[in-house]
């Protein structure tokens, strides 16, 4: 275990880096076709050029300044430059609703927006009128014209601004950054609202950074390392994990050109370190099967041969692991199946780091089988945000790892998983009750989580606590067991258990149209039908019936999915479904399915 130490504040952290790393890149994008770079000296010019802005325009050591950008050097540069004066951030979604960003905007006190993006900028519009507390707009986007009766500058003029203050300014700014300390408020990220409008989490430099430095002492990241950055900054995870961490060791940060570009962006820059979510791995582990099973009959059955020794040859419980022949066969796969695999992925990649919700134990298996090491961890927006991480030497799938080191566990008598010590936030802004519900007076902040340690450590999280549900019997199910072992098959890529205050319980299921019209010859049906009448179709339903009965083995009868509909559209974000980090709002889901779902239990 290492022993790294580092400043617990994101900006002194920073500047040890722009010292130590100047001429290195930071931060790169693509721009007309090239990648291009912005060093650590050039970043730390134009943060200290917007801090410089900031507080010529009134901005005070305190005041709030709200992010509404995609992820970009423009986001990197506005963070750094509101932290350096002792102001914190408010980021945004780029894809949050009009009613969203007015609440976070107002709710917040922000006095100052930076935003990108035609689709931001008109949301920003609709809601301005109503915004009285904010001053002043710093549009990324060139010659947008008014917005409401705000001050609009454009980023360029004002970091041009910035670097032409008068002595006055710089002085008083440098007094200010002289006093950013740990316990001063570094932002409030708002949590994605499964259930309604978000809270604001007031997360410290000191949380922030005993978090990284706890982080960074059980997975080596260092100046090598190139991450590719896709997941929404908004989010604590990416911005913990692949922005503050990877600016604390002066790694260098590549940002996707969009989702979909991910595959292409990773061949092209290698990255040694990616951060994404289960439904990402979901989507790279389906693509791969898809391909394969296009393939010709050779070749499924080599893949098929290596995947199985490969989950042999790294399965700690397997008594034949080390054994002669298991070994050669192991060389012959890597060769022939997982080196091309790993070419796919750039050919560098040290660690996939996956969190925001369960990774599916049969996607876990996978990549370890095909000696991709997928780092499985969990953590809160409270707890800014890892509080268990699986080590890279010891991953066990399934579960998701090891408390940190600097961090205190205890288990309520319902199961419910605390956590206490200095990456713990200061509680919800603005609301002191939603404080005191969730952090007592001891310390413990309650995760809501339902969770189980074995004798080694490892935590495995059974369900989110407020999702558990209740059925009429008296009954109590996790959904998220049912939901992941719906989603490991190949016929399905989304799925929701229902079954609150009912008798028995239900599923609406997204097929897999992709793997399913593979299927439609064998099981007689014209590949020409339409997703409306196939989802409808009642060999396509006998199909899926079959699947999920064998799915339900192990599950307790009472637990068991007794009826099904299959839809046609994924859930979404744009549809409301989703949160940004590809969570299912349950309630949203209820609501807008409610027909179907009395359907299946009134017929």
């Amino acid at each position: 275990m290492g022993s790294l130490k580092i400043t617990k504040t994101i900006t002194g952290q920073f500047y040890t880096s722009v010292f130590n790393y100047k001429t290195q890149p930071a931060l790169v994008r693509k721009e007309s076709g090239e990648w291009v770079a912005t060093t650590y000296g050039d970043l730390a010019k134009k943060a200290s050029s917007f801090s410089k802005f900031l507080y010529a325009n009134g901005i005070r050591p305190g005041d709030r300044v709200a992010l509404m950008l995609e992820n970009s050097p423009e986001w990197a540069i506005a963070d750094l430059g509101t932290l350096s004066i002792g102001a914190a951030d408010v980021p945004l979604y780029a894809t949050v609703s009009d009613e969203q960003a007015k609440y976070i905007l107002d709710n917040s006190g922000a006095k100052v927006v930076v935003v990108n993006g035609e689709a931001q900028l008109i949301k920003l519009k609709n809601v301005v009128e109503d915004l009285k507390k904010l001053e002043l707009v710093v549009t990324v986007k060139e010659n947008t014209g008014p917005i409401g009766d705000k001050k609009v500058v454009t980023l360029s003029s004002a970091l041009e601004s910035g670097s032409n203050v008068n002595e006055d300014i710089v002085r008083k700014v440098k007094e200010a950054e002289d006093c950013v300390e740990e316990n001063l408020l570094a932002s409030i990220i708002y949590t994605s609202g499964t259930t309604g409008m978000p809270k604001g989490v007031m997360i410290t430099h000191g949380n922030f950074m005993h978090n990284v430095e706890a982080t960074l002492n059980e997975v080596h990241i260092d100046s090598s390392d190139r991450h590719l950055s896709f997941l929404p900054l908004s989010h604590v995870f990416e911005r913990m994990a692949g922005h503050i961490s990877m600016l604390s060791v002066g790694a260098t940060i590549y940002y996707a050109e969009s989702v979909e570009k991910i595959p292409d962006n990773i061949k092209e820059i290698k990255p040694t370190v990616v951060i994404s979510v289960p439904r990402l791995f979901e989507k790279m582990v389906g693509k791969i099967k898809d391909k394969v099973a296009n393939a010709p009959k050779a070749r499924q059955k080599l893949f098929n041969w290596a995947i199985d020794v490969g989950t042999r040859y790294t399965d700690r419980t397997n008594l034949d692991k080390n054994s002669l022949w298991l070994g050669i066969q192991h060389k012959i796969a890597n060769k022939l199946v997982f080196s091309k695999l790993a070419a796919a992925f750039g050919g560098n990649i040290r660690y996939f780091v996956s969190g925001g919700a369960p990774l599916n134990i049969d996607l876990a298996i996978f990549f370890r089988a095909v000696g991709i090491k997928v780092l499985e961890g969990y953590g809160l927006t409270e707890t800014s945000p890892v509080i268990a991480m699986n080590p890279p030497n010891d991953i066990r799938a399934g579960t998701v790892g090891k408390k940190l080191s600097n961090l205190e566990l205890k288990f309520l008598s319902d199961g419910e998983l605390l956590v206490r010590g200095p990456s713990i936030s200061k509680g919800y802004f603005d609301n002191q009750k939603a404080t005191k519900d969730a952090i007592d007076s001891n310390g413990w902040f309650h995760t809501g989580d339902i969770a189980e340690m074995d004798d080694d450590g490892y935590i495995r999280i059974t369900d989110r606590k407020k999702d558990l549900i209740v059925m009429s019997n008296g009954q109590n199910v996790p959904p998220q067991s049912l939901e992941s072992s719906l989603v490991g098959d190949e016929f399905i890529v989304q799925a929701v258990a229902i079954g609150n205050n009912r008798n028995f319980m239900t599923a609406l299921i997204v097929p897999n149209f992709v793997r399913l019209e593979r299927e439609l010859e064998r099981i007689g049906i014209s590949n020409t039908i339409d997703k409306d009448a196939l989802v409808e179709n009642e060999k396509v339903v006998e199909l899926y019936a079959h699947r999920l009965e064998k799915l339900m083995v192990s599950f307790a009868n009472y637990e068991r999915i007794k009826k099904f509909k299959l839809l046609t559209d994924e859930f979404s974000e744009a549809g409301g479904e989703l949160t940004p980090t590809l969570k299912v709002k349950r309630k949203i889901v209820l609501e807008k399915y409610s027909n179907i779902i009395d359907e299946m239990y009134s017929s």
